[in-house]
C-alpha cells in the first residue's frame, strides 16, 4: 500500500471549497484531524485519519472503482467505512492529476455532489449532465466490464446481445477523449451492419454529447445524397458512423480523410459477416492508420469473427456477457401453433387485444406489403420498411412510429438490428426465423433499457419436423 501524507508531500495536496489547502481541516463537515491518503492497485484509493493510532484498510474513506487519468478532473465518490465520528456517509471529490503520473501526483478538492453510477469512471461533467438527462444512473454489465478497459486504450473484443448498453460502452469513453479535440478531420471510425444501426449509433453520439459544443458527429450509408455527405465530412467531424460499403465508396473518392483515426469501432461484427462484408471490412482496416485502438462487439462469437481479432487487435480485453436469459425475462416469449393459411387471420384476432407499438417479421418484401394492405384494409395504422423501400422513406416511417403516427410495422430482417422504438411493446415473428440470432435480434425490439414486452412466435407443422432449427429457436424462446 502506497501511502501519502495529506499535507502536501509527493504532491498530493488536499483543498476544501474554498480552496485552502492547510492540511487539517479541511475535511467534508469542517471535522479538525489530521489525514492520510493512500493508494492500493487491489482496494483502491483512499482517506485515513493519521491522528488514530493502527489505521487499518477498513477505517478509510474509500472508493474502490476508480480510474484516475493524468491531464483532466476525475469525479469520484467516497464512502464512510467503519468511523464513529462525524464523517458524511458519502462525498464526492474530484481528483485533478498534475502531472504524467495520475497516482502520485494530483490534487484533490471537493466536488459537486452528482448522484450517478457512471461518475466512477472519471467522465467530465458535460457527460454525466447528459447521462442524468437520459434518466441513466447506474451502467449495465458490458458497461462496467468495458468503459475502464477502453478508457485505458486498451483494444477490446466484447460479446454481448442487442438491447444491453452496449453502444455506450464504447461511446462514452470515445466521447470523453474527444472533449478537447481541435482537429478538422475525424478520429473516430464506426462500422455497422446496416443503414438503421448506423443512425441509431449515430444518434446515441450525438444524445452523449448533448452538453458539448465541440463533438460532430455524422452517418454515412447508402441510399442517401452522396454529394451531401461530401459536404458534410468537409466540415470539422470528430466521429463518423457508417456501412462498409459508403465508407469504401468515399475513402475511393478522397472525401473521407482518414489519416487522423486513432479508433475503430465494428458494431454487431457477426452481422456484417453474414451479409458478407468481410472483405470490405479488411480493405478498410488496411487503408486506415496502423497506430489506433480496435474495438469488436459481437452477439455471437463465431471463428470468423475470433479470426478478425486475432488478426488485427492488439492484445485485447476479452468480455463476455452472458446476459440473454437476464435480458429476456423483460420479453414474455410465446408460440402459437398455427397452419399456413390461418396466419392471417391469427394475426388479425392478436392485433385486436394489442395494435400499438408492433412490429411483425415477415420473410419476404412481397409479403411485407400484402399483410400490410390486409391489415390497413381492417382500419389498421400500418406501415412497411424492407430492403426496397428508399433510405429517406424508411428514416420517415421509423420517425412516425417513434411518433405514433403509425402504430403497426411490418418489416422484413432488414429492421431487426438497430431498431430502437421505445414505444414498441409487441413482436409477432409472422414467418419462422432463420436462427437463433435472427430470432433473438428480433426479439430486441421490444424490452430494451429494462423495459418490459412481449414476444409471439407463430409455428406450423413443418417447422416442427425441423429438428435441428426448431432445437435453435427453442434455446433462445424456452
Amino acid at each position: 500500500m502506497d501511502r501519502r501524507n495529506g499535507r502536501g508531500n509527493y504532491g498530493w495536496t488536499w483543498r476544501d471549497e474554498n480552496g485552502d489547502d492547510d492540511g487539517p481541516g479541511c475535511y467534508p463537515e469542517s471535522i479538525n484531524a489530521g489525514f492520510e491518503l493512500a493508494y492500493d492497485e487491489d482496494k483502491g484509493m483512499g482517506f485515513g485519519n493519521a491522528a488514530t493510532d493502527g489505521t487499518t484498510w477498513d477505517d478509510w474513506l474509500i472508493s474502490p472503482e476508480i480510474w484516475l487519468r493524468p491531464g483532466v478532473d476525475n469525479l469520484v465518490k467516497f464512502y464512510a467505512n467503519g468511523f464513529n465520528s462525524t464523517y458524511p456517509e458519502s462525498f464526492d471529490v474530484m481528483l485533478s492529476p498534475s502531472g504524467d503520473n495520475a497516482v502520485s501526483d494530483f490534487t484533490v478538492t471537493l466536488a459537486e455532489v452528482i448522484d450517478n453510477g457512471f461518475a466512477c469512471f472519471g467522465f467530465n461533467k458535460s457527460i454525466l449532465n447528459s447521462l442524468e438527462n437520459k434518466g441513466y444512473k447506474s451502467p449495465t454489465p458490458i458497461q462496467k466490464a468495458a468503459i475502464p478497459e477502453l478508457m485505458l486504450g486498451r483494444d477490446l473484443l466484447g460479446q454481448a446481445q442487442t438491447g444491453t448498453g452496449k453502444t455506450a460502452a464504447f461511446a462514452l469513453p470515445i466521447i470523453e477523449k474527444l472533449e478537447n479535440n481541435k482537429e478538422s478531420n475525424a478520429k473516430v471510425l464506426v462500422m455497422t451492419p446496416t443503414r438503421e444501426l448506423a443512425t441509431q449509433v449515430a444518434d446515441s453520439f450525438k444524445s452523449y454529447s448533448a452538453e458539448s459544443t465541440n463533438l460532430r458527429t455524422l452517418a454515412i450509408y447508402g441510399g442517401t445524397d452522396f454529394r451531401n455527405q461530401i459536404s458534410s465530412l468537409k466540415r470539422k467531424t470528430d466521429i463518423v458512423v457508417g456501412t462498409p460499403g459508403r465508407i469504401m465508396d468515399h475513402i475511393r473518392q478522397g472525401t473521407f480523410k482518414i489519416n487522423n483515426i486513432n479508433c475503430l469501432v465494428l458494431d454487431e461484427a457477426d452481422e456484417m459477416l453474414k451479409m458478407g462484408f468481410l472483405e470490405d471490412i479488411e480493405w478498410i482496416i488496411d487503408k486506415l492508420p496502423e497506430n489506433k485502438q480496435m474495438v469488436l462487439f459481437s452477439a455471437t462469437m463465431p471463428n470468423e469473427i475470433r479470426n478478425i481479432a486475432k488478426k488485427y487487435l492488439n492484445d485485447p480485453a476479452e468480455i463476455l456477457i452472458k446476459s440473454v436469459k437476464k435480458e429476456t425475462q423483460l420479453i414474455t416469449q410465446r408460440y402459437i401453433n398455427v397452419q399456413r393459411h390461418h396466419k392471417l387471420a391469427a394475426l388479425k384476432r392478436i392485433l385486436e387485444i394489442t395494435n400499438e407499438g408492433v412490429i411483425i417479421f415477415v420473410r419476404t418484401k412481397l409479403l411485407t406489403t400484402s399483410i400490410a394492405e390486409a391489415l390497413e384494409n381492417s382500419g389498421h395504422s400500418v406501415a412497411v420498411l424492407n430492403g426496397d423501400i428508399p433510405q429517406n422513406q424508411r428514416e420517415n416511417t421509423v420517425d412516425r412510429l417513434k411518433k405514433g403516427f403509425i402504430d403497426i410495422l411490418v418489416a422484413t430482417d432488414v429492421a431487426a438490428r438497430g431498431l430502437d422504438v421505445e414505444r414498441i411493446k409487441l413482436v409477432i415473428n409472422y414467418d419462422f426465423p432463420f436462427d437463433k440470432e435472427t430470432y433473438t435480434h428480433r426479439i430486441g425490439r421490444t424490452g430494451r433499457a429494462g423495459r418490459s414486452g412481449e414476444a409471439i412466435l407463430f409455428l406450423s407443422l413443418i417447422h416442427i419436423s425441423e429438428p435441428t432449427r426448431q432445437a435453435e429457436i427453442s434455446y433462445a424462446v424456452f
